[in-house]
């Protein structure tokens, strides 16, 4: 019984430790974005204002054929929510993004599992847009 168990913890520790994401850059200007959990967060500079990385996010989104189900933008904090072009309603991924004290604070989770592929390419796509 203790091998099987002993098994078990060394490959859930090893699931685990190969979970964990480096730092990546991404676009132009090289912006450090981590993948952890379902989450990919960036800081873009300040001088990137909530409006317009809304804006080139909703651009970027249906350029590529997602569904905006739901849109929220202020000054300080701007949330979507889009599916994916599927019949189904997965994967959806939710993108925040709220100013900082001195950067923009951009999140993008995919539900339900996570896939740092989709979220690192929308985030690139969207780093081109802006022109970073």
């Amino acid at each position: 019984m203790k091998p099987i168990v002993l098994t078990l913890l060394l490959a859930a520790a090893a699931w685990f430790v190969g979970c964990t994401q480096p730092v990546k850059t991404q676009g132009g200007e090289r912006i450090e974005a981590v993948y952890s959990g379902r989450t990919l967060s960036a800081r873009l500079p300040g001088s990137v204002s909530v409006e317009a990385l809304a804006a080139a996010l909703d651009k970027v989104l249906r350029d590529r054929g997602y569904l905006v189900e739901k849109t929220s933008t202020t000054a300080d904090i701007s949330t979507t929510v889009a599916r994916a072009p599927r019949r189904d309603n997965f994967p959806r991924i939710t993108i925040t993004a709220r100013t900082g004290a001195d950067a923009t604070v951009v999140t993008l989770v995919t539900e339900p599992f996570g896939d740092q592929e989709q979220c690192r390419s929308i985030l690139d796509a969207v780093l081109r847009e802006l022109g970073l």
